[in-house]
């Protein structure tokens, strides 16, 4: 039996098309498996809130404060 739903179109899922243009501008956000990783996710929006863990095994001493670094705006000296 037909249903008023079955004439009616779908609307945009704005929380996929979200995550595609996440994924898109910041790929390192997600997982292999494609799902966003939020502790990534908080290391951008506020860093000092994340207890370090690396994904990878090549670590050293500092590693997470010089990535933090790295993304922070520079000051020129005059």
């Amino acid at each position: 039996m037909e249903n008023i739903n079955d004439y009616m179109p779908l609307s945009n899922d704005w929380n996929k098309e979200r995550l595609e243009t996440l994924k898109q501008l910041f790929p390192n956000l997600f997982t292999n498996e494609g799902k966003l990783n939020i502790n990534e996710l908080k290391k951008v929006v506020d860093p000092e809130s994340v207890s370090e863990t690396e994904r990878y095994e090549f670590r050293w001493f500092g590693k997470s404060a010089a990535k933090r670094n790295a993304f922070s705006p520079s000051k020129p000296s005059a």
